[in-house]
């Protein structure tokens, strides 16, 4: 009788079947807490492993901090190599922590089930951080001994350097009391020899450059060549250049600049500007430079003479081009062959780290979009020569599309530093194409955030809590991280952040001064009427323009022999506050437009009282809602899009929410001061946007009644 290949199959996949869920629920291996139990022991391993080598590095530091060495080598142990051969231990371990800090990972039940479920889900993602954690134990393990060797010997070889630089000290100050002894005969200071000396040939040649170079210099300044040496900074400059270029290998360049650093360093020793140094500021940081800086030659002439070939090296060099034989490097210039290909340059400023060589510039491209290059100047010396190499990082940005991240108006809690200056600035809201610019000071910054969003700010306020009626706020009902819980049932929120007073002004109007915005205004005066029909000239645009207001009029063309007055209605000056939920971390911006009917009140604060001091402000707006918007950061910190505030997104792409009662804004200030200075601002604010308002009327008004009488003429 034949068995069915079918139940075969069917039964065997019971058998494996049965012994993956014996293996997985009932094995002691397997178990969760015998998982767990490695974990943790591998993790622990990590742990004394760093705690050794932090505490070798700290006793390498604080020997290196000490005020008998610190002049000799860096300040601190340099880690940078250590780290590369063990590995990104700081990954792993973040990875580790998010792991712990996931509840979900954790069943406080046992049982098989729980343990089959664990197998399933969490076991391959607990041994993939053990077997990386013990991957970072095995290096640390090979490296640890050498490490610690190499730790000894640099500090060894600093005190060497210490002790040597001493006995250089006495042997100097010996000479000068021997000199003082016999004020009559001048002893000339010893100096330890090298076990490289320059040829003549070489000398000479080097002397007269020396020469040449000294002459010219007279002939600019109106001197006299006699007497004149190689001054102390000069000279350093010229040594980096040469000394620094020296490789290993013992090629003909590095036997010429060699021989260029002796001669150098012999230079300076007999110039009277050391001479001066060393009388009128013993110890500085010229002298201490100097000396190691000849301590450091005097090692690489050992090194160097230990090679035979060294000294055969110069008959190949007396043949080089004079080029070569320069003592000064040549500075290769600037190529600026690029063509303009913009409108103009919008904003140039220098950014950190580096104010020297690291410039932010914005241009207007020729297609209407904004330029933006992020360049870093590197000085590279070659051959002899110093050139400079610019890297420079360009995007392309649609103001429609741009996201501004303002890093820098991020909210703190009281107690912790504020942010730098930092900004991240992206084409599209995937962040691919961005650059993070941190910037010297706040009206640098500023100037950007005028420049995208299309809003000047005219003032603003830190550490500031917010008070507002959540219902018609759509707040979201989430909060960051893993965990999500519904919101509080409350009928406020409270948040804390900074505010910023904004006004609609054109960045390149308000780069210009007031009187040239002026000039330009009444020039527009002297065109024809708006009604090319019209039979009377006596109401035409002119006589009109020079009655109503420049800050909202202009003139346009309407064809070659058509004009026009186009009257723009003044935009309301807003309140942007840039908050923070202090329970959920949730970021947003609530956008107020402050209009004539917007005000703060102050019978609506707690103190109900003049003569009690109040750091609260309460905005309202005469008893209705005020004009208020919400911009919530959905994604965290990257979709805080201040961009989408400004004037060239739309309402639908920046999402926004329309709060529709919101009668009153509480706002709380660190101080009395602070309320005061923000209710005149606002009061401010609002004052001048009636006005303009008014004006506006009154010529809309004015422009009717003329079309009119045009019309009827």
């Amino acid at each position: 009788m034949s068995l069915d290949l079918g139940i075969v199959s069917l039964i065997g996949s019971s058998i494996k079947l049965s012994w993956s869920i014996y293996e997985k629920g009932f094995t002691k291996e397997k178990s969760l807490p015998q998982r767990y139990i490695e974990f943790g022991d591998a993790l622990f391993g990590l742990h004394s492993n760093l705690t050794t080598i932090e505490s070798i590095v700290k006793t390498a530091t604080t020997s290196l901090q000490d005020d008998r060495i610190d002049t000799f080598g860096p300040q601190a142990y340099d880690t940078a190599s250590l780290t590369e051969i063990i590995g990104n231990f700081r990954l792993t371990l973040e990875e580790c922590r998010r792991f712990l800090n996931d509840e979900s990972k954790f069943r406080h039940k046992g049982g098989f089930i729980t343990n089959i479920v664990y197998n399933i889900n969490v076991d391959p993602h607990v041994i993939s951080l053990t077997e990386r954690l013990a991957f970072h134990n095995t290096k640390i393990g090979l490296v640890l001994d050498p490490f610690n060797i190499h730790v000894q010997t640099q500090l060894r070889d600093l005190h060497k350097e210490q002790h040597q630089d001493v006995a250089e000290l006495l042997q100097e100050l010996k000479q000068l009391l021997i000199s003082g002894r016999e004020p009559a005969t001048e002893v000339p200071p010893s100096r330890i020899k090298r076990d490289l000396e320059v040829p003549v040939e070489l000398s000479d040649r080097f002397s007269a450059e020396l020469q040449t170079r000294l002459e010219s210099n007279s002939l600019n300044h109106d001197e006299s060549v006699q007497g004149m040496q190689l001054s102390v900074k000069d000279g350093l400059e010229a040594f980096f250049s040469h000394f620094n270029g020296i490789a290993q290998d013992a090629d003909s360049m590095s036997y010429l600049r060699l021989m260029k650093s002796i001669w150098i360093m012999d230079k300076i020793r007999e110039s009277d500007d050391w001479t001066t140094i060393q009388r009128t500021n013993p110890g500085g940081l010229y002298d201490r430079c100097i000396r190691e800086m000849d301590r450091r030659l005097r090692a690489e002439c050992t090194r160097a003479a230990r090679n035979r070939a060294a000294r055969s090296r110069l008959s190949i060099v007396l043949q080089f081009p004079a080029e070569s034989l320069t003592i000064w490097p040549k500075v290769a210039p600037r190529k600026d062959s690029a063509q303009i290909t913009h409108l103009g340059v919008l904003l140039e400023v220098p950014i950190l780290p580096d104010l020297k060589s690291h410039t932010f510039r914005v241009v207007r491209n020729i297609d209407g979009t904004l330029g933006v290059e992020d360049t870093t100047t590197t000085t590279i010396e070659s051959s002899g020569t110093i050139s400079n190499d610019r890297m420079v990082q360009k995007i392309n940005i649609d103001l429609s599309k741009a996201y501004l991240v303002p890093i820098y108006a991020s909210p703190v809690e009281a107690g912790f530093n504020p942010p730098s200056c930092i900004t991240k600035l992206q084409s599209s809201r995937d962040g691919i194409n961005g650059v993070t610019p941190e910037f010297k000071s706040v009206n640098d910054l500023l100037r950007l955030q005028h420049l995208i969003t299309g809003y000047r700010c005219v003032k603003q306020r830190k550490s500031i809590t917010v008070t507002s009626l959540l219902k018609g706020q759509e707040y979201p009902n989430h909060s960051y991280g893993s965990r999500s819980r519904p919101f509080k049932k409350q009928s406020t929120v409270v948040e804390i952040g900074n505010l910023q007073l904004w006004q609609k002004i054109p960045y390149e109007k308000n780069q210009s001064t007031r009187d040239e915005g002026s000039d330009a205004g009444r020039s527009r005066s002297d065109a024809s009427s708006p009604d090319p029909y019209s039979s009377s000239k006596s109401f035409s645009a002119p006589s009109i323009m020079s009655t109503m207001s420049a800050a909202h009029t202009q003139q346009i063309s309407l064809g070659s022999t058509r004009m026009g007055i186009e009257l723009t209605q003044p935009e309301a000056p807003l309140l942007v506050l840039f908050l923070k939920h202090s329970d959920t971390g949730q970021l947003s911006f609530l956008v107020i437009e402050l209009d004539d009917r917007t005000k703060i009140e102050p019978n609506s604060c707690d103190c109900r009282s003049t003569k009690k001091s109040c750091a609260i402000s309460v905005l309202e707006r005469s008893g209705t809602p005020l004009l208020a918007r919400r911009f919530y950061a959905r994604n965290g910190l990257n979709s805080w899009n201040l961009a989408a505030i400004g004037e060239h997104w739309s309402s639908a792409e920046s999402e926004s929410v329309l709060v529709q009662q919101m009668y009153w804004l509480r706002i709380a200030f660190k101080s009395e001061v602070e309320r005061v200075k923000f209710n005149t601002n606002v009061a401010d604010l609002v004052r001048i946007y009636a006005g303009r308002m008014e004006d506006y009327r009154k010529d809309l008004k004015l422009v009717r009644g003329t079309q009119i009488i045009s019309q009827t003429a």
